[in-house]
């Protein structure tokens, strides 16, 4: 899994590099671009082309078929069962390419949160840091402590919540790039990144302990021993803000909306029917 996450790390990288000093919006086009030519391709490879050209244009017919009858009753219940079968039809051809496009979707859509999901903090701004600990790690709860780097400053003392085997603190950025925080949990030193700067880039808000899905779904920094008892740090990035004509947009809402149009502006130069 982690020569997976470096070569999607390093492909993402190399592909949103030239919109770093842009907006976000721009590398969002950029990712939605790519998303939905490997969508089209997809489609091309697995699917039966003229099967779902049929069906949908058969799918279309009978939708018209019961437009024009609507005042008909008993025709347009016929009409609303051929509807039906004929929609029923045009999903089945389309069923295969969509489970083909699982996988490699699901990576893509990990890499677009890492990237879009939340933003790099600004100099001076404040965010609370949380680490949890095992159930039965009391006395490492009691004892552990944090080291700052020289661009983030300690905002508050150590919270201890033993309730919820946590500890939290207040941080405070400081200059722009990469910037980390040690925690010292049983004898050794457990690094979170934070991320300071304007620029779009990577942002992992929570590092956690190994495992298959964890480090799939986690794929910006190494994860935590599996034998220890720190089971995750996470740091609360404020969510990115895309605006369009005065509307907070959800960044997944925007990545969606983009690429389904973008597929359909582009399928009739790749020769695909979708």
């Amino acid at each position: 899994m982690e020569h997976l996450n470096h070569l999607l790390n390093v492909l993402f990288g190399v592909m949103l590099s030239p919109f770093q000093g842009r907006g976000i919006w721009y590398g969002m086009i950029a990712v939605s671009l790519i998303s939905s030519i490997v969508l089209l391709t997809i489609f091309k490879v697995t699917s039966k082309q003229q099967a779902i050209r049929r069906n949908k244009n058969r799918a279309v017919a009978r939708l018209l078929e019961l437009l024009l009858f609507k005042d008909d009753i008993v025709v347009n219940l016929g009409a609303l069962w051929r509807t039906t079968l004929a929609n029923v039809a045009y999903m089945g051809t389309v069923v295969r390419p969509l489970l083909f496009s699982l996988v490699p979707f699901a990576l893509i859509l990990i890499q677009v949160s890492v990237w879009f999901a939340n933003r790099p903090l600004k100099p001076g701004e404040t965010v609370l840091m949380k680490a949890t600990f095992t159930s039965d790690a009391i006395a490492t709860l009691q004892a552990v402590s944090v080291e700052p780097t020289p661009g983030v400053t300690m905002d508050t003392q150590v919270v201890r919540i033993p309730s919820r085997n946590e500890v939290a603190w207040r941080i405070r950025a400081g200059n722009n790039g990469p910037q980390s925080v040690d925690l010292l949990v049983d004898g050794a030193s457990e690094r979170k990144t934070i991320v300071v700067g304007d620029a779009p880039c990577p942002v992992s808000p929570v590092r956690v302990r190994a495992g298959l899905w964890t480090e799939l779904t986690n794929p910006s920094e190494a994860p935590l021993p599996a034998a220890g008892s720190l089971v995750r740090i996470k740091v609360d990035y404020p969510s990115t803000n895309f605006t369009l004509a005065g509307f907070h947009l959800h960044w997944l809402l925007v990545y969606i909306i983009l690429t389904m149009v973008m597929a359909w502006a582009l399928k009739k130069p790749f020769r695909v029917e979708i």
